[in-house]
């Protein structure tokens, strides 16, 4: 019995085996895939690719537009580096272009066929994805510190962990073929430190068999190498329409700027925030409103007066700053104090309801009879 349901578990692996395969034909066909040619003679990339991940056509939603998926706008894979940036406006599609270099190598390492026009491709041993990174807390991590994990063990950190140290170099780590493609890689740091770190993963890049993709804003990165040969700068054109932005989707070689103040203010930010911005970046004096608080007097007590100061009983709150006079409050029902306090009644009144006014402002205060109370209220109001 139990060799024959051993036998029934692997034929029904194999039957989904299968289906998974007829499941790709079916969409090679209806999406029109293109048979992928590893040619190492001539220079790699795609044409007119897309995300098989996605839908390619669209669909529409079942209930509102809101659902509605468009069509994708296919895209080349840009000129073949060893070391690719991709620059620009917000929302232009950076990651979603990152995204789909990834899943189309991989679907076309594993079937044969590339979701493209037409694709020659380079065999990786190993393929990356690093995603724009946020906190962990379960491991205590910030971006910054999640980030730097995903790239250990992008660059092999298993491995490294298992050797003794100083006997291992990452040049016998990453030994095979291996494309990174990362989004935004160490945004979690200052603009300086992620530039350094840039240029660290840009100068290991060209001593490795490693193929350097990434999305960043780093303007200082990207001046650094923008005069490097073997570094392929990219952007996606956006148009503007009197402030509203047009994403075309169109990659386009060189750099570009981030728009992201046009981009924000498309998107409802404050106008105050936008034109505060834009002054700042064009070096307009931008007038401030201060005012220097006052100070207040300064008595010296000697340390005989500083302790005897320290066991006086009285209040802390200044009630003078207080114009409203608890008289206007007899409706609130305030009750008095018991007879034989040496203390009018209305008097009285005041006394209990500056008790209630100090519950609310959790200050204690501390007086030492009724009659004195009396004497430091009278002819006050409500001092």
């Amino acid at each position: 019995l139990a060799a024959i349901e051993a036998e029934a578990k692997s034929i029904y692996l194999l039957l989904l085996y299968v289906r998974s395969l007829l499941d790709v034909a079916n969409l090679t066909k209806e999406d029109g895939y293109c048979r992928v040619r590893f040619d190492e003679s001539e220079p790699k990339g795609y044409v007119n690719g897309w995300n098989p991940r996605l839908v390619k056509r669209g669909y529409k939603g079942y209930f509102n537009d809101k659902d509605n998926v468009p069509p994708q706008v296919a895209a080349g894979s840009g000129r073949d580096a060893k070391i690719k940036i991709a620059s620009g406006s917000n929302m232009s599609g950076k990651t979603f272009h990152l995204k789909r270099n990834f899943f189309l190598q991989l679907f076309s390492q594993a079937f044969g066929w590339a979701p493209a026009e037409k694709a020659n491709l380079r065999i990786y041993g190993r393929i990356v994805y690093i995603d724009r990174v946020n906190t962990e807390d379960t491991h205590n991590l910030g971006a910054h510190g999640k980030d730097c994990k995903q790239w250990v063990a992008a660059l092999g950190g298993p491995v490294i962990n298992c050797v003794p140290e100083g006997l291992f170099s990452l040049a016998d780590v990453v030994s095979i073929p291996t494309y990174i493609a990362a989004d935004e890689p160490f945004s979690g740091t200052s603009s300086e430190d992620q530039a350094l770190l840039l240029t660290a993963l840009v100068r290991l890049t060209r001593k490795l068999p490693l193929y350097l993709e990434v999305a960043t804003h780093n303007e200082e990165f990207q001046e650094r190498h923008q005069e490097d040969t073997d570094v392929f700068f990219y952007h996606f054109q956006v148009l503007f329409h009197n402030g509203d932005p047009e994403y075309t989707r169109v990659m386009q070689e060189g750099r570009d700027d981030s728009h992201a103040l046009e981009v924000g203010a498309s998107l409802g930010l404050q106008e105050e925030v936008v034109s505060g911005a834009r002054a700042y970046l064009i070096d307009v004096p931008v007038k401030v409103k201060t005012e220097t608080p006052a100070v207040p007097p300064v008595t010296a007590y000697s340390e005989r007066q500083r302790e005897a100061l320290k066991r006086q009983i009285g209040n802390f709150f200044d009630f003078s700053r207080i114009t409203i006079p608890l008289n206007s409050w007899s409706s609130k029902k305030i009750p008095t104090m018991s007879s034989g306090s040496g203390c009018p009644r209305s008097c009285a009144g005041n006394i209990l309801f500056l008790g209630s006014i100090t519950m609310k402002i959790r200050i204690s205060i501390s007086v030492p009879s009724a009659a004195a109370r009396c004497r430091c209220l009278r002819g006050t109001g409500i001092s």
